[in-house]
């Protein structure tokens, strides 16, 4: 065998051993995909009953519910500054100082792609010291503050959209020919990274069903008198929603269906809710939310029951409210008051 073949089989052996040891790789990782994506994130209450409320999806948007357990966050200059008073762990703040005064108008302008691109978690404020409001076009501002949201039920924002951010910002600055400070990127990521996980840990809903005796169809319109004259109020997407003297919502109620007990067949239902982030005052909201359903149930001749049709009782009631507590008290810990307006811009 000459020295050539005899290299050309060391080659193809190196081949077939590269194309082997990839398939194995492809494998392990396949299988590692599968285990993950059938895991289950639900907490077994049977083992862990103090954790009762499910493992959220967050990327989803959708709060996890709480159920009751079963029995037994250039060209300018720019200066870094980690210690910037206008950062906080929901936005990423820009501050733009100008020599005199410049027209709102010029601004607005200039601008008018940039707020196309970041839609709703694009902040500009104008104004002197504390005092900042939104720029318009008739006033006239020496110092701007430009914040981009970076955490809501989404998630968090990447460092490329941060940065983009940042770059449309210094462009402005140099454009109207005015300084710009800016906090540390990559510490602010992680400051919204950190919050993130809290909120999506505390990212959960409570529901109740009320369903009609031997599974009856529920009247319309007796719904709508009893929900009306309890104060409630028609909901543009469909429902009612009881809102307290600041137009905080604090639950809605809703049409649905959910399986019959033991039965293959769907029964109508009314599905009382509350966001709990949203929420302010969270025990009172949910003893609010409680005393309309038990009356509602009432009312209507029905039974009040959570997502498996298991009938809510004191003991149910107690172990949410336990629950309740420890959601509140984490969100407070990260600086985040249930039902304020943080609280609303981060669970949106």
């Amino acid at each position: 065998m000459s020295e050539f073949q005899l290299s050309l089989l060391v080659i193809g052996a190196a081949v077939v051993v590269a194309v082997f040891a990839y398939n194995k790789w492809q494998e392990a990782r396949a299988r590692r995909f599968a285990k993950h994506a059938f895991e289950s994130n639900h907490i077994d209450v049977l083992t862990e009953a103090a954790e009762i409320y499910r493992k959220p999806a967050r990327p989803e948007g959708a709060p996890s519910r709480i159920e009751p357990p079963e029995q037994g966050m250039s060209q300018v200059p720019v200066s870094e500054n980690t210690q910037c008073p206008y950062a906080t762990p929901i936005d990423y703040t820009m501050e733009l100082v100008g020599e005199s005064n410049f027209a709102g108008s010029i601004f607005q302008e200039y601008w008018q792609s940039a707020e196309h691109r970041f839609a709703a978690r694009l902040r500009f404020l104008g104004g002197e010291g504390a005092a900042l409001a939104p720029v318009e076009a008739g006033g006239k501002y020496r110092r701007l503050e430009a914040s981009l949201q970076l955490v809501s039920r989404s998630g968090v924002v990447s460092e490329s959209e941060l940065l983009e951010f940042r770059s449309a910002v210094e462009s402005l600055a140099a454009r109207l020919g005015i300084s710009v400070q800016s906090p540390e990127m990559r510490e602010a990521l992680e400051r919204a990274r950190k919050l993130d996980e809290i909120c999506a840990e505390s990212d959960i809903e409570v529901a109740f069903h009320v369903v009609a005796a031997d599974d009856q169809s529920i009247d319309p319109v007796r719904v709508h008198e009893l929900t009306i004259s309890a104060g409630m109020s028609p909901r543009i997407e469909g429902g009612y929603s009881f809102r307290d003297s600041g137009g905080r919502e604090i639950f809605v109620l809703s049409e649905g269906e959910m399986p019959a007990s033991g039965q293959s067949t769907r029964r109508p239902c009314l599905t009382i809710s509350m966001d709990v982030p949203r929420a302010p005052d969270t025990q009172m909201s949910f003893e609010l939310m409680v005393n309309f359903a038990r009356q509602l149930a009432s009312d209507l001749g029905g039974s009040l029951v959570d997502d498996n049709n298991r009938t809510i009782d004191e003991k149910s009631l107690q172990s949410i409210v336990q629950q309740l507590t420890k959601v509140r008290a984490t969100l407070e810990t990260a600086g985040v008051v249930p039902g304020s307006d943080m609280a609303l811009r981060l669970f949106s």
